[in-house]
């Protein structure tokens, strides 16, 4: 039998996943799929949220501009971030 005491730390670190899952990705978490990382690899998650921030820069700052280059730099993040991802994890 087990022991279903829980404490507050308990209760307000699933509180504070359940705040993190109902919030809305920006594009750039969205593209690079910032919560998936099956190996949990520290680097692969640093890659994926320094690529996200890329691109939600292209997005805000440079889509007024030239969105057919905001796109295509875009574009190009998430394919760097792909091999960066395929490299950490070889």
């Amino acid at each position: 039998m087990t022991d279903n005491t829980y404490s507050s730390e308990d209760f307000d670190a699933l509180e504070q996943l359940r705040l993190e899952m109902n919030r809305h990705l920006t594009l750039g978490e969205n593209r690079v799929r910032l919560g998936f990382n099956p190996s949990g690899n520290d680097l692969v998650d640093d890659i994926k949220a320094k690529t996200a921030t890329l691109i939600d820069l292209c997005d805000q700052e440079l889509t007024d501009k030239d969105p057919r280059l905001a796109d295509a730099a875009m574009i190009c993040f998430e394919n760097a971030a792909m091999w960066a991802v395929k490299a950490a994890t070889a």
